[in-house]
C-alpha cells in the first residue's frame, strides 16, 4: 500500500490528461495518506522490536499529535472537497 501511495502522485503528474479535480485531490490524498502513516509508524515498530522500549518526551509527544490531528483534518477537508466535485 505505501508503494501505492509513493508511485500515484508520480504517475498523476505524467498523464496530461489526469490533470482534473478529482486526481487534484486524489493526488494530495495519497500524500496526506503516506505522511499520516509515516508519523507513528516508525516510533511504535522500534518500542515494539526492542526488549526496552524507550519512553517518549511529551514535546515528542505533543509534536507527534499535533501532525497526526492536523493529517487527519486535512484528510477529512480533502475528501468533502472530493464529496462536491463529484
Amino acid at each position: 500500500m505505501a508503494k501505492v501511495n509513493q508511485t500515484l502522485p508520480e504517475f498523476l503528474l505524467l498523464g496530461p490528461t489526469l490533470h482534473s479535480p478529482m486526481y487534484f485531490f486524489l493526488r494530495h490524498l495519497s500524500m496526506v495518506e503516506l505522511l499520516y502513516t509515516t508519523d507513528i509508524v516508525p516510533r511504535t515498530l522500534t518500542d515494539l522490536a526492542s526488549l526496552h522500549p524507550c519512553t517518549i518526551f511529551f514535546q515528542g509527544r505533543a509534536a507527534q499529535m499535533y501532525v497526526f490531528i492536523v493529517l487527519g483534518i486535512s484528510e477529512c477537508c480533502l475528501l468533502t472537497g472530493m464529496v462536491y466535485d463529484r
